[in-house]
């Protein structure tokens, strides 16, 4: 059975460096990465239906957004990083940006999913794509 060339799968961390840099593989099949691109390291969640049934996709789940800081022909370095915004007036005040408006008036509790990563932290392996 003939293994499947690097450049055929999704991007994934291929290494972690220090706590703040992972090494990233690059696809075939992925746009052109540059300096200027954030990431995320992801785990795939569960399909989502409508309800016929259809597949409408799975839930992700975000373990981190990061910067990519170099790039190289077949990998890239990501660093995990925040985006400053110096005269941000949510910055000044000490604010979010957005508030918790209370919980939704949900008639029957039993219809909540509970939907949950299986592992938040990030590993070697970790699907990764661009944002």
């Amino acid at each position: 059975m003939e293994k499947k060339s690097t450049l055929e799968k999704k991007m994934q961390v291929i290494k972690i460096i220090d706590e703040f840099t992972i090494l990233v593989s690059l696809t075939k099949n992925s746009r052109k990465v540059t300096t200027d691109d954030w990431i995320i390291v992801y785990e795939e969640g569960p399909i989502i239906e409508d309800l016929d049934g259809n597949n409408l996709g799975t839930f992700d789940f975000t373990k981190a957004r990061l910067k990519i800081t170099q790039v190289f022909q077949n990998f890239a370095v990501a660093k995990h990083l925040t985006e400053e915004t110096p005269f941000s007036m949510d910055k000044i005040l000490g604010g979010g940006g957005y508030v918790n408006n209370g919980p939704l008036p949900i008639k029957d509790e039993n219809q909540i999913t509970n939907l949950e990563p299986k592992n938040p932290e990030i590993s070697i392996g970790d699907l990764v794509k661009i944002v």
